[in-house]
């Protein structure tokens, strides 16, 4: 009977380690397959009539109040539910939609979305955190105006978000386009360093 034990514990050993590594690494491509998903979207909105451009970093840009809390992809949520091409460009699985910070978008804006509430909705990732949006054009205004890059995450605590550089180049990823990261399964922004998921490092 010790015996059996013994070795029912010494699998458990091999296996538990190895169950928990697939389950993270599932995760991680779930994550990196949405990030795909928003990157297909955004070229499509990006060359529909009229648009020209990427999603601005926050509702501001487009003329609507906001209370500074996870702007960037709230923007790009907003933007990508527009029915302006006939259908909503991307709304992600129910599972992936939050309102970590409470905040609501006005009518004039909420006619023309493909979303039927008020609420200012974020994506948010496996470990619930919300997918992080930077448009090129607010790259170096980070340090600079810090409301546009808080971020709520799903603990109720905040990090504030830095646009990543290259290592080699020293030059922002996504030149002239966008920014977007997940906090990866330690579910702390290292601003697409470390874990974290990104859109510029497959």
């Amino acid at each position: 009977m010790l015996v059996v034990i013994a070795i029912i514990v010494m699998l458990a050993g091999i296996i538990l380690p190895t169950v928990f590594i697939a389950k993270r690494r599932a995760l991680k491509v779930k994550a990196q397959t949405y990030i795909s998903q928003l990157d297909a979207a955004l070229q499509v909105y990006h060359d529909f009539e009229g648009n020209g451009d990427y999603p601005p970093t926050s509702l501001r840009d487009l003329g609507f109040g906001t209370n500074g809390i996870n702007d960037g992809i709230e923007s790009l949520m907003a933007c990508l539910a527009s029915k302006e091409s006939g259908q909503a460009y991307f709304i992600p699985p129910d599972d992936a939609i939050k309102n970590l910070d409470g905040d609501k978008v006005p009518d004039s804006f909420r006619n023309d979305r493909g979303v039927g509430t008020h609420d200012a909705y974020e994506f948010v990732d496996p470990w619930g955190n919300p997918y992080v949006y930077v448009h090129w054009k607010d790259y170096d205004s980070a340090k600079t105006e810090k409301s546009k890059y808080k971020y709520r995450m799903h603990d109720g605590k905040y990090a504030y978000i830095q646009p990543g550089k290259s290592k080699v180049t020293k030059n922002f990823h996504g030149e002239m386009k966008y920014m977007i990261w997940s906090f990866g399964p330690n579910k702390k922004n290292e601003n697409g360093e470390g874990d974290d998921v990104t859109n510029w490092a497959k």
